[in-house]
């Protein structure tokens, strides 16, 4: 199916998260395994498994920082059928 308007071939979602942020040391491996900082939870196969799912159907997934410097915004765009 052919759309005359380019942004009407994806979703896009946002999610932003007001917590401290992201560490710089893992910001450029984020989507990795087992990447995390964290010493008392998580497994830091979240964002892989997310990524791997979002790019399995034609998607893209991202981080930014939020323009206010606190904490960051996570998107992910997938082409709509």
């Amino acid at each position: 199916m052919q759309y005359a308007n380019p942004i009407l071939r994806n979703a896009k979602k946002l999610q932003r998260l007001s917590e401290q942020g992201i560490d710089p040391e893992i910001l450029p491996r984020l989507f990795g395994k087992f990447v995390t900082k964290s010493s008392t939870s998580g497994t830091g196969l979240d964002l892989f498994i997310s990524k791997n799912i979002v790019e399995a159907h034609g998607g893209r997934i991202w981080v930014e920082k939020n323009v206010d410097g606190k904490g960051v915004t996570f998107s992910f765009t997938l082409p709509l059928i």
